[in-house]
């Protein structure tokens, strides 16, 4: 029987995320059983260095916020598994007594696109980019510092907010507001030792992966041709055997289009450079740039 130590932040909505790794993996992987550490710094290095001494063995973060941690410490950790969230969808939380009636308010959002979509559906919202926590944000819906908040609908789930006394919830399908649905997945990353990456090798979901994949080729072609280097760009797949549907909403200057590109592909080496030449076509014709 393995054991494995995950690290457990006294963060309500991390502490929920961790808990969706664990469930996962115990019940995928057999002959594993999860326990946590209590960590109260959530500084990088921090982190790191407990990884490093073998305090704990892994940790469960959304995919936007792992980057960081395999981009700056390569040799220090490891991807192991790729778990989706349990709602992908956004979810507008606004007090009901500010009445059903949206304009001219504030709405605190995360960092991306997100913003820019949402001032498209409402006249006169002005959206406040922030990395606060979760907790924080909701605090200051609560006491009417922002009139509303933009959040993950996983992430309000999670933490316990989505049944919030007061609190009118309005949620939005994936067609609606458009972002990497990789940047939503519960990743695992493990000490950089293979022994522990094996063990829950069983856990990694297989068409999150390809998902992600798909998601990164295609944003890193845009890249490799001028198509992101002045513009915000998201994109979300949905990917079946050789079929491929993808959306992707360019904002530029504030003036936002969407676009979608469905196709059957057969051959895959040439599937990303297909499906980016024709993102590359509509951008331009929409005179984006």
């Amino acid at each position: 029987m393995n054991r494995l130590r995950f690290c457990v932040w006294e963060d309500k909505l991390m502490d929920e995320q961790t808990k969706v790794a664990i469930r996962c993996i115990e019940k995928r992987c057999k002959n594993v059983r999860c326990g946590g550490v209590r960590v109260r710094s959530k500084e990088t290095v921090a982190v790191i260095r407990l990884l490093e001494r073998g305090v704990f063995d892994a940790l469960a973060l959304p995919y936007s916020e792992a980057k960081k941690y395999l981009d700056e410490y390569p040799n220090s950790v490891m991807l192991g598994a790729r778990i989706r969230n349990v709602d992908d969808r956004y979810v507008l939380m606004t007090r009901k007594k500010s009445g059903k009636h949206f304009s001219n308010a504030l709405v605190s959002v995360p960092k991306g696109n997100i913003g820019s979509q949402l001032q498209e559906l409402f006249d006169g919202v002005t959206c406040l980019e922030t990395g606060e926590r979760l907790e924080e944000r909701v605090e200051k819906l609560l006491s009417e510092k922002c009139d509303g908040i933009m959040v993950k609908a996983s992430d309000a789930i999670n933490a316990g907010f989505n049944k919030i006394r007061g609190i009118r919830y309005k949620y939005f399908d994936t067609d609606t507001f458009v972002s990497a649905s990789s940047d939503d997945v519960i990743v695992v990353l493990c000490r950089n030792d293979s022994s522990v990456v094996e063990s829950i090798k069983d856990a990694d979901n297989k068409r999150v992966s390809r998902q992600m994949a798909v998601e990164k080729a295609v944003l890193r072609y845009m890249a490799d041709n001028n198509l992101s280097s002045n513009c915000h760009i998201s994109a979300r797949s949905n990917m079946e055997k050789d079929r491929l549907a993808i959306k992707i909403y360019v904002n530029k200057d504030g003036y936002g289009r969407y676009f979608k590109v469905n196709g059957e592909y057969r051959d895959r080496e040439n599937m990303i450079e297909t499906v980016g030449k024709e993102i590359q076509s509509y951008i331009l014709k929409s005179n984006v740039f």
